[in-house]
């Protein structure tokens, strides 16, 4: 007969198998290891024998033999039929002689909803021998995995032997791609991995690790990286994971990854590719809470550099913008997806929101100033000084604009950054209107106030009490 064989250093308490709650690594103070809630071993074997495979285990020299029995559970009401999870040990253990039979405490149903596919049944086994190995201080090298024909003790060590089956088979064909430990050693302490063909089928999905044991595949069919987490990502005592959470954990990963990988990231979002990473949210790519938040930004700027040069984020929704963007001589890269725009944004990336002054923002192409509107500024202004209400300010640059966005409401003039901007339609002639847009932007230069506050209504008050002695001439 052949079996799968999982061999380590180290003989396992055999209470380790028999009693659920035990853990010999829940308190490790190795960050390596991966167990912790002291039921893999027992789920792992009941999940064997609802598959039909019973799993031998040698801890040193004493053998247990796995198998079930029928039992009736009577409530008063009605009886339920069960099969008994039951180990034979044989064998010797402390040097004496060991002959029986244990009837444990759990039946094969337990987990029946959770643990349900073959292969978490073996990654524990494998899990289990490789947290030993690395509490033995021995090298991963020394986990044997192997198929045999026999089963047989060795003292000093604990064997699994698990009857091939071809989905046995299966998962011993895939053991580099379920387990980093055994041809990317050098991968363990990474976050962030390359993709290296690990995928299990044919879609090129998100391989997602813990400490380096395979724990899902993400829902997309593409991925830019696979990823490997640490104790930031929590499994439920099924040993598994919602998409949220790995999410969350592969967004912080990027996140605080190198500069090639962003820029990797940063080339697929531009091009629109559908990918694991493309729904990251905003928010899990920048609340980190740590304390490397500067470095971090750094280090996204040199990735927007090495992937686009000195180009300006943009938004694709807003084309007319873009091309203000581009009129004024920067290289644009859209990122039509708002997470990474946004993610981008907070990490000092330069935007058009940077770029572009309050009135472009709203659509507007800035020309220069028209002949009538600079002498309407030089008017007011000459009169305002004479009415002694300056508070020391000097007098603003003028330019105006075209509304080159169609609008429901036309707005006339802005202030911002000490310029006086005013609409191209009413820059020609001193009609009253141009002349109190004027008077209402020069207003805010000097006051520094907004429209309604209380400091823009007592200089309004006040122009109008001295102008009685002062009318203004143009």
């Amino acid at each position: 007969m052949l079996y799968l064989k999982i061999e380590n250093k180290g003989e396992a308490p055999v209470e380790g198998y028999l009693l659920l709650g035990v853990s010999t690594t829940r308190e490790s103070k190795d960050n390596r290891t991966i167990g912790q809630f002291g039921s893999g071993s027992k789920h792992a074997v009941s999940l064997m024998l609802r598959h039909d495979i019973n799993p031998t285990v040698f801890c040193g020299s004493l053998r247990l033999d796995f198998f079930a029995k029928p039992i009736t559970v009577d409530d008063g009401i009605a009886e339920f039929d069960y099969s008994r999870v039951c180990a034979k040990l044989s064998g010797k253990k402390d040097g004496k002689s060991v002959r029986r039979e244990e009837d444990l405490g759990f039946v094969l149903e337990h987990g029946v909803y959770d643990w349900t596919d073959l292969s978490m049944a073996l990654r524990e086994m494998v899990s289990n021998a490789i947290d030993r190995t690395i509490r033995e201080g021995c090298d991963i090298d020394d986990v044997v995995i192997e198929i045999v024909d026999s089963a047989r003790a060795k003292a000093g060590y604990t064997r699994v032997f698990i009857p091939l089956s071809p989905d046995v088979q299966r998962f011993y064909r895939e053991l580099p791609k379920r387990f980093l430990h055994f041809k990317e050693s050098d991968n363990l302490e990474s976050a962030v991995l390359s993709k290296s063909n690990r995928e299990l089928g044919d879609n090129k999905c998100a391989m997602l690790y813990k400490k380096g044991v395979f724990v899902r595949e993400s829902s997309n069919s593409n991925s830019i990286f696979d990823y490997n987490f640490g104790d930031e990502l929590s499994l439920d005592e099924s040993r598994n994971v919602d998409e949220y959470r790995v999410k969350q954990a592969a967004a912080n990963s990027i996140s605080k990854s190198s500069c090639a990988n962003l820029a990797e990231t940063f080339r697929s979002v531009a091009r629109g590719d559908e990918t694991f990473e493309s729904n990251f949210d905003d928010y899990h790519l920048t609340k980190l809470y740590d304390n490397h938040e500067e470095s971090r930004k750094e280090t996204w700027q040199q990735a927007w550099k090495a992937a686009f040069g000195e180009a300006i984020l943009c938004r694709s929704h807003n084309e007319m913008l873009n091309d203000i963007v581009k009129k004024k001589g920067y290289d644009v890269v859209v990122i039509d997806n708002s997470s990474w725009f946004d993610a981008c944004r907070y990490h000092g990336i330069k935007s058009n929101m940077d770029i572009l002054t309050v009135v472009e923002k709203d659509g507007n192409k800035i020309i220069p100033a028209s002949e009538d509107v600079i002498l309407a500024v030089d008017s007011v202004w000459e009169w305002l000084e004479g009415l002694g209400v300056l508070n020391g300010r000097d007098k603003p640059e003028v330019s105006c604009y075209q509304d080159i966005m169609s609008a429901g409401s036309k707005v006339l003039g802005y202030y911002a950054d000490d310029m006086v901007y005013i609409n191209h339609d009413i820059s020609v002639g001193f009609s009253e209107l141009m002349m109190t847009t004027v008077l209402e932007e020069l207003a805010h230069h000097i006051t520094g106030a907004t429209d309604m506050s209380r400091d823009f209504q007592d200089f309004a008050f006040s122009v109008a009490m001295r102008s009685k002695s002062n009318p203004i001439t143009y």
